[in-house]
């Protein structure tokens, strides 16, 4: 997968965030940087952006090369 944009969240969040995104089918992984909680999500088609960006209720954070 290539990696585009994350977002950081609470590991409290991380059940609910999973169950939304499978219900609207949008590709992710959890991962861990510096002891968060990061989505990470490939390119996205503008349409699943945009359901991504509803889900979080702001842009994701581009990732960088060290990521």
């Amino acid at each position: 997968m290539h990696k585009s944009i994350y977002y950081a969240i609470p590991w409290s969040e991380q059940k609910r965030v999973k169950e939304v995104l499978r219900t609207i089918n949008v590709p992710y992984t959890f991962q861990t940087l510096d002891g968060r909680c990061i989505v990470v999500f490939s390119d996205l088609p503008v349409w699943q952006y945009s359901q991504v960006r509803n889900v979080f209720g702001y842009e994701g954070a581009l990732i960088t090369e060290k990521m």
